[in-house]
């Protein structure tokens, strides 16, 4: 798999996750929630910053090999 590949592949599941966590932020509210709701959004917030990270990152390898 090529970084272009994985970049890409990274791009859809930080927009598959964003899809999960405002889909599970949409049916409980943005008040008074349970807590394992709370978790999962964490959770899910969390992945979608990791993706972040990781897609700069190789980009930035990237760019020094270029």
């Amino acid at each position: 798999m090529t970084t272009a590949e994985t970049i890409s592949d990274l791009r859809k599941f930080i927009k598959s996750t964003r899809r999960q966590r405002d889909g599970l932020a949409a049916r409980h509210g943005g008040g008074v929630r349970p807590s394992h709701i709370s978790a999962d959004l964490g959770v899910l917030d969390d992945r979608i910053e990791r993706y972040e990270a990781k897609i700069k990152a190789l980009e930035a390898r990237n760019v020094g090999l270029a």
